[in-house]
Order: C-alpha cells, then structure tokens, then sequence
C-alpha cells in the first residue's frame, strides 16, 4: 500500500514538472510564430484593413510590437498616413482588432491594461489625451474618456458624455491601476528591421 502511494507521488510530482517546463517553451514558440507571422505581413506593399468599418488597403509605413494584454504573444500596431491599425495572433492567423487616428504627440499603453493613451498639443493652445480601451481576445477598440483644455476651457468626456474632472481622474485611475505609461516606438518599416525585431 505504502508503495503504491509514493509510486503515485512520483508520477503527479513528474507530471508537474513537465507541465512547468513545457508551458514556458510552448508560449515561447507561440511568440516566434506571431513574430515570423507579422514580418511576413509587413513585407507586402500594401495590406487590406478596416478602417473605421472600411476596407482599405494601406501601405505599412511603421511598425511597433508590444505587449497588450499581459500574456507571452505580443500585439502589432501599424502606423499608415497617420492611422494606427492594432493587430493580434490567433490560431496562426493575423487578426485585425481595431484602428484609431494618431495624434500629434504620439501614443502610449499600459502594459497589461490593454490601454492607450493618444496625447496632442496643438499650435493654437489647445490639447487633447484619449484613453482607448483595446480588448484583445474579443478583437474590439472603444474610446474610454477624453480631455480637452484650450485658453479659456476644459472639458472632460467619459464614453461621450460630459462629465466633471474628478468623475474623469477616478475614472481614468481605474482604468490605469497602478501600471506606468510607456511611449510606444515605432519602427520604419524596411527588410532590414523586420529582420531585426521580428524573429
């Protein structure tokens, strides 16, 4: 009886193990796999999307690779005449999720959140930050909350509607968590550096 309860012991011990190295390696290969994926999607010249419901095709000027969603497959985000295209990998497909406009300073996530930030500051005294939710498992983008301050004005808006600033600063600390911000680099897109930060 003893024996038969260590031999037990010794499989379930042995089985764990195998599944702790083996999760590792399998997210490990699933990541090589997205980044083989996007390399051979940005070398086309031009590449099918949906812009705001729209197909179109577009040519991907830059490109940038982050983590989303908190898990070991990174996102792709394209950059075209001032469009961001968000993508995932699924089931060894790429997957379109959304799209958004750039504006003028540039975009920021929160690692994990599935979150960014769109910031402008324009010439005439008036600047913007847009919070877009991206939920990467449903392939969907939703703009969270908006600000807007000029010379003479602030408004802050949470899914469209106008809302006092504390409503907006609670609202975007939930949002956020206690995650910090990163600026999202985009890469040219050319052979060279596809090579070099998709493999």
């Amino acid at each position: 009886m003893k024996l038969r309860t260590l031999l037990k012991r010794t499989l379930m011990i042995a089985l764990i193990i195998t599944l702790i190295l083996t999760v590792p390696t399998l997210a490990a290969s699933k990541k090589k796999k997205a980044l083989k994926t996007y390399g051979k999607y940005l070398s086309k010249s031009a590449i099918t999307v949906k812009n705001y419901g729209k197909k179109t095709r577009v040519k991907p000027e830059q490109f940038a690779v982050i983590k989303l969603n908190g898990d070991k497959v990174p996102e792709l985000i394209t950059l075209s005449n001032s469009q961001l295209f968000f993508f995932c990998y699924k089931k060894g497909k790429i997957r379109q999720i959304g799209n958004a406009g750039l504006f003028t300073s540039g975009v920021k996530y929160f690692p994990g959140r599935q979150l960014l930030k769109n910031s402008s500051f324009g010439g005439v005294g008036v600047s913007s930050e847009n919070y877009i939710q991206i939920n990467v498992k449903k392939q969907k983008t939703a703009d969270c909350c908006m600000a807007i301050s000029g010379m003479n004005f602030k408004e802050y808006y949470i899914q469209g509607r106008q809302v006092s600033r504390s409503s907006y600063s609670s609202y975007v600390k939930k949002l956020v968590g206690s995650v910090r911000e990163k600026q999202i680099r985009f890469i040219q897109n050319t052979k060279k550096n596809r090579k070099r930060y998709l493999k």
